[in-house]
């Protein structure tokens, strides 16, 4: 009799075990697919619960100064804002006063309109400015230190000139053009060619999430959290 009810209480217990473990399979399954359902939600822009605490915790914005909107391009290592988008030419500076376009590294303002940055050290004004004149589109490519304009992408091999005429790739700096294939910059001064293209085409379209899927995204992340241990 003691044997008989030694057997039935392993046989209980075993049986139990059997019992919690498939319930731990299936617990496992079920989370396995909540998760897979979430990094769903994820990759169509739902915004979870931890990036949002992630927020709150970013520090604040750094303040930049910035140049003056009727000086708004910095140059001078960002000492200095210049009322142009252009170089002064003044050959002793080299390619930091060469008459191209201003930047920050530049030395030199066209026409010497410029002011000291307010702050002591600047940024360029984001608000818009007007466009540098650009090559034409049967011309594309700019050279001769934005004097002229290229038809092809790369230099004429002319040996006196050395690497601005060495037969590569067609630079701002480069003074000569393949076959010759050369018009004036229409300002007299140009940036190379730039094909305008529409939102559609330079920036592809988010996923959205409507109200719906939204709210249902929001039950599976609590339910990855109270019953799979997911943490952020």
């Amino acid at each position: 009799m003691k044997v008989f009810f030694g057997v039935l209480i392993v046989l209980v217990v075993l049986t139990l075990a059997e019992g919690g473990n498939r319930k731990a399979v299936r617990a496992a399954r079920k989370c396995k697919k909540m998760n897979k359902t979430f990094e769903g939600c994820l990759e169509k822009g739902y915004k979870s619960i931890c990036d949002e605490s992630d927020d709150d915790n970013e520090e604040e914005e750094v303040v930049v100064n910035h140049c003056p909107t009727d000086f708004p391009n910095v140059y001078y290592n960002g000492q200095y804002c210049c009322k142009s988008n252009m170089e002064k030419f003044y050959e002793p500076q080299g390619a930091q006063c060469d008459g191209s376009v201003i930047q920050r590294d530049s030395m030199c303002c066209a026409g010497d309109q410029y002011t000291s940055c307010p702050g002591g050290n600047c940024e360029s004004n984001p608000a818009p400015t007007p466009d540098i004149p650009q090559c034409p589109a049967s011309h594309p490519n700019v050279y001769y230190n934005g004097q002229h304009c290229c038809a092809s992408n790369v230099e004429k091999v002319y040996a006196p000139q050395g690497a601005q005429c060495d037969g590569g790739v067609i630079g701002r700096d480069s003074m000569c053009c393949e076959g010759d294939q050369h018009t004036p910059c229409p300002s007299g001064n140009c940036a190379s060619y730039q094909p305008s293209r529409s939102k559609r085409e330079s920036e592809p379209e988010e996923a959205q999430l409507s109200k719906k899927e939204s709210r249902k995204c929001a039950r599976v992340e609590k339910n990855l959290m109270k019953k799979c241990d997911y943490e952020c």
